[in-house]
């Protein structure tokens, strides 16, 4: 019996360990949109400074990545290295109970996912916090109280698992991710040796297992790249 429970696990690769994963997200495209439309901005900004109104109000938004100093940094880089907490997600669907004749049965009429909780490490120069700052600023402006449309705050997101060679051997994206809650940090004289964690809880709509999808892009490339497919960072057990 141990022999063939040693066997499994060989046959397997091992076992997963949850302390290998790794996390892309893709920054919204609200802020890429912003570092590309600085000029338009800075126009939009003189005139409403000649009528003497905000930009706010003639319908451009604040460029709070770039207030925040995030520009110029790889965003799915840094969160990707300062994640130390993920999770794979579940997946569950809303039932009916159903009567044709005889006993009561559940029938599914709708799928349900569950909101994700992701812990990011701080830097000193706290940009982990700054971009989820500004990324919040994006869903909801701090000075009008507008909410954006949400195909522009949201984003994609995906998680994988890794072996023991840093291969994915899972891997979820999910649709339409945003920022539902940023943690609280706590400040503490008595904290020594310690450091910020920061926990970010985020909506999406929907997320799908990568397999089915091979060829869906997985990672941001520097621009020009190609980016890597599925099939590139994910192994094949079939193909053994």
């Amino acid at each position: 019996m141990i022999q063939e429970f040693i066997s499994q696990i060989t046959d397997a690769n091992g076992l997963a360990r949850p302390t290998r994963f790794a996390v892309q997200i893709v920054p919204p495209k609200i802020m890429q949109s912003l570092f590309g439309n600085q000029p338009n901005q800075s126009q939009t900004a003189s005139l409403a400074s000649l009528l003497g109104t905000t930009p706010q109000s003639l319908g451009a938004l604040p460029d709070y990545f770039r207030q925040m100093g995030v520009e110029g940094v790889d965003i799915p880089d840094r969160l990707d290295f300062m994640c130390t907490r993920a999770e794979l997600p579940g997946k569950t669907y809303g039932i009916s109970d159903i009567r044709t004749y005889g006993s009561f049965f559940s029938m599914p009429h709708v799928d349900v996912y569950s909101d994700i909780t992701l812990s990011f490490i701080v830097g000193q120069d706290m940009l982990e916090r700054h971009f989820f700052d500004a990324w919040s600023y994006t869903i909801q402006d701090p000075d009008t109280s507008d909410f954006n449309y949400i195909d522009d705050y949201a984003t994609t997101m995906d998680i994988y698992q890794l072996d023991d060679t840093d291969n994915a051997t899972y891997g979820v994206r999910f649709f339409q991710c945003w920022p539902l809650t940023i943690g609280q940090m706590n400040l503490d004289y008595a904290a020594h040796n310690q450091f910020h964690i920061l926990p970010i809880t985020f909506e999406y709509r929907k997320w799908i297992n990568l397999r089915i999808n091979a060829g869906t892009p997985t990672t941001i490339e520097p621009s020009g790249g190609v980016p890597k497919g599925f099939e590139t960072t994910i192994y094949d057990p079939r193909q053994k």
